[in-house]
C-alpha cells in the first residue's frame, strides 16, 4: 500500500472555485480501481489550506492515478490556483490501518503532524501502540492511525476522525489520554495544538 498526505494552499481569491474543483477531482479519483481512499478537506481556521489523505493499493496504482485525465487537470489548475507547490508526505503506518473496505463518512478529520525530540521518538512510538487501540474503542472515534514520514525521522503523523467535537473533547478526559498527554508534552516541542489541523467538508468553504 502507498499512503500520502498532500497539503495545498490556495490563493485567497481562488479558494471557493478550487474547493469545487477538488470535490470533482476527489470523486473522479475515488472511482479508480487502485484508489483505496481519497479524502480532501479544508482547514477550519484557514479554509484556503486543503489536506488530502490518500491511500493507493500500491505504487503502480499511484502511477496509474498520475496518468489520468483528472489528475492532469489537477496539476494544470493547481499551477495558477495555489500560492506554492503542493507538499507531499509519504507515510509508513506504525499502527494497523482501517480495513480497505471500511468507508468513514462525516465526522471531523484531523491531521496532527508534529516534531519529536530524537531521544524520545522510540519511547513515544511504544506508548502510542496501546493508546491507538484504546482510542479506537471510544464510541466517538471513527479513525485513529499513527504514521511515520518516509525520509523524515524528526516528525510523526496522526490521522484521526471524530464523530463531533464533543467526542474529541471527551477523549481527553480518559485516563490513558491524560497519561499520553504527559508523554507528548515531554516528547513534542511547544504546544501540541500548534501542529493540529482540524478540517471540515469541502462544501463548507466560504467565498
Amino acid at each position: 500500500m502507498h499512503i500520502q498526505i498532500v497539503t495545498l494552499t490556495a490563493k485567497s481569491e481562488e479558494k471557493a472555485d478550487y474547493a469545487a474543483f477538488l470535490a470533482d477531482h476527489q470523486d473522479a479519483s475515488r472511482a479508480e480501481p487502485g484508489v483505496i481512499e481519497m479524502r480532501i478537506h479544508p482547514e477550519q481556521e484557514a479554509d484556503n489550506c486543503f489536506w488530502a489523505y490518500e491511500r493507493f493499493a500500491d505504487k503502480a496504482a499511484l502511477a496509474a492515478h498520475g496518468k489520468t485525465a483528472h489528475t492532469a487537470r489537477f496539476f494544470e489548475t493547481s499551477k495558477t490556483a495555489l500560492q506554492q507547490p503542493p507538499e507531499v508526505l509519504t507515510l509508513n503506518a506504525l499502527s494497523p490501518l482501517a480495513p480497505e473496505t471500511e468507508e468513514v463518512t462525516g465526522g471531523i478529520p484531523m491531521f496532527f503532524v508534529f516534531p519529536v525530540a530524537p531521544e524520545m521518538r522510540e519511547t513515544l512510538i511504544e506508548a502510542f501502540v496501546p493508546y491507538v487501540e484504546k482510542t479506537r474503542q471510544e464510541a466517538g472515534n471513527l479513525r485513529f492511525d499513527l504514521h511515520e514520514i518516509e525520509g523524515d525521522k524528526d516528525r510523526l503523523v496522526v490521522f484521526e476522525i471524530w464523530r463531533d467535537m464533543a467526542a474529541f473533547e471527551a477523549h481527553f478526559g480518559m485516563p490513558y489520554a491524560q497519561e499520553m498527554g504527559s508523554i507528548i508534552a515531554e516528547a513534542v516541542p511547544g504546544e501540541f495544538t500548534n501542529y493540529l489541523a482540524m478540517t471540515k467538508d469541502l462544501g463548507a468553504v466560504e467565498q
